[in-house]
This record gives structure tokens, C-alpha cells and sequence, in this order.
């Protein structure tokens, strides 16, 4: 009975996953793109006022890629966080007229 249940659980979520994963758009990043990350405020050291941090910080190079997931991004020494992001967390950087101004 337990067995039949958790089939039945798993059929759903397989189920769920195709559907939430039709709309997923993979991004893949190479090595010297331009980029902005979002940064949440777990990536900061304990004491941080995260209210006066910008949220998205750019543009930085991506110095390697790891792998389709991971690439590690030249930040700036004294943010004193690590370098390694996840893909969800990087986009791309577009140049507009307004950045020259």
C-alpha cells in the first residue's frame, strides 16, 4: 500500500517536472563574457546593512567556466565574497546608449 502510494507521488512530480521545465531556458555562458550578478543577501559576511547593497552589480568577466551550471566571475577584491555562481544568478550584459551617457 505505501509502495502504491509513492509510484503514485512520483508519477505526479515527474509529471509536474516536464510541465515546469517546458518554459526552462538554459543559458550557457563562455569564458570573457560581460556579465551582471544578482547578489542575495546570503552571499554577504554576517553585519552587512544589505539594504544600502545594490541587488545587481555589473559588469564583471567570467574568468572560467566550470561547468554548464557554475562559472567563476572576476568580482572586485574588496566585496570579500566568493567568486563561484551559479548560472541563475548571472545575465547577460547588454551595452546601451544610456551606459555611455
Amino acid at each position: 500500500m505505501i509502495d502504491d502510494e509513492r509510484i503514485k507521488i512520483l508519477k505526479i512530480n515527474t509529471k509536474y517536472k516536464k510541465i515546469v521545465h517546458r518554459h526552462y531556458r538554459a543559458k550557457v555562458f563562455q569564458k570573457e563574457y560581460k556579465v551582471i550578478v544578482f547578489l542575495y543577501r546570503e552571499r554577504f559576511l554576517y553585519g552587512f546593512v544589505f539594504q544600502a547593497i545594490k541587488k545587481k552589480h555589473g559588469h564583471y568577466t567570467i574568468i572560467k567556466k566550470i561547468n554548464n551550471n557554475a562559472c567563476i566571475i572576476d568580482l572586485l577584491y574588496n566585496m570579500s565574497i566568493s567568486e563561484t555562481f551559479n548560472v541563475f544568478f548571472i545575465f547577460i550584459f547588454i551595452m546601451t546608449k544610456s551606459h555611455y551617457i
